[in-house]
């Protein structure tokens, strides 16, 4: 297959892809779970609509959260460990309890609300950035007394006079920060990879954008002119400065990565390494999800292409087994059950 050349490889490539075109693939793509709906969840229980999630249960909504034992969140973003109870959080975890609204709380963070940055720090609203405090209000120390009588009145006052973005987007207790907040640009984040909009549109929503300034880099090599294969490649090739195919920006070869391409024999790589990243990335499922139904037909798949090796426990009819998946309605991947993927593949 000359999978040491540049050719040989992208030959492999548009080969394996048309093969896995033509085999099933189970609607979910995850390992020994409980009534869970979602991509890449894996041996949870009652984890629904959720995307990469580990160990953890009674969570809805939930994204990256691959530190495990996490329990009763909502709307949860990044990164667990022992995070229980909590509702519209971000970058928080590590044995933090009862959180609502807050970015970046973390260890031991409890009962905190509209808070960013706080470490170890419990009964605190509208904070940012305390360590080991307790009873404060927008960084002001108080009694418990006083904090347990101003809390209900501030919330009050945030239902009756709410913020109101650019957008003309109404905030009031109960909602997450505003996107006006955001020290990101929405390019900037992993927004990207499953709602990629254009600047222009991002801009009409209110989210920022920043483009990130790059080095200036001289030039030395193209990738037309790069060997085809690994054995040409001598130790010259780390003083060069080679430009990505796909985005022009400059990348360079690492000693240590030279060395692996040579012993598992594999070409230079003629993109930049944040474009490899999005390459792989982009081969995984979105944190869409669709509902269908199994497209086991009977003897074959819907389409036709691939034909059963067994007789599956619906028979020659159509199975009627309906679930949630990240393949969309419009992907070209032959979608089974689970039950029609176990008879199938195991």
């Amino acid at each position: 297959m000359e999978l040491n050349t540049v050719i040989g490889v992208k030959k492999a490539q548009e080969k394996v892809r048309e093969f896995w075109k033509t085999q099933p693939n189970k609607y979910h793509q995850g390992l020994k779970n409980l009534n869970s709906t979602g991509s890449y969840v894996t041996n949870c229980k009652n984890v629904n609509d959720s995307y990469l999630i580990r160990e953890s249960e009674n969570m809805r909504y939930c994204q990256y959260m691959q530190m495990p034992k996490n329990k009763e969140c909502y709307d949860t973003t990044i990164w667990g460990a022992n995070m229980e109870l909590h509702y519209e959080t971000c970058l928080s975890g590590e044995n933090s309890y009862n959180l609502k609204f807050c970015v970046n709380c973390w260890p031991a963070c409890r009962d905190d609300e509209y808070c960013m940055d706080l470490f170890s720090s419990s009964d605190c609203f509208g904070c940012i950035g305390l360590k080991k405090k307790q009873y404060c209000i927008l960084n002001k120390q108080y009694s418990k007394e006083e904090y347990k009588t101003l809390v209900p009145k501030i919330k009050k006052h945030m239902d009756e006079m709410p913020y109101i973005d650019s957008q003309s987007l109404v905030y009031k207790y109960g909602e997450f920060f505003p996107s006006d907040f955001s020290l990101y640009g929405y390019n900037n984040t992993i927004a990207m990879q499953h709602f990629p909009i254009t600047e222009e549109e991002a801009k009409k929503k209110g989210y920022t954008w920043i483009e990130v300034p790059r080095g200036e880099y001289a030039i030395t090599k193209k990738i037309f002119e790069l060997p085809d294969s690994i054995e040409e490649v001598n130790d010259s090739i780390l003083k060069e400065v080679i430009e990505c195919e796909n985005c022009k920006n400059a990348y360079r070869i690492l000693e240590n990565e030279l060395i692996f391409l040579r012993n598992e024999k594999l070409p230079l790589p003629n993109l930049c390494h944040d474009c490899r990243y999005e390459r792989r990335i982009n081969d995984r499922l979105k944190i869409q999800l669709y509902g269908r139904s199994c497209m086991c037909a009977g003897n074959v798949d819907s389409t036709g292409i691939y034909k059963n090796t067994i007789e599956h426990f619906h028979g020659d009819k159509p199975c009627e087994e309906k679930f949630k998946t990240g393949y969309n309605l419009d992907s070209k991947e032959i979608v089974y059950c689970e039950k029609c993927y176990q008879q199938e593949v195991y």
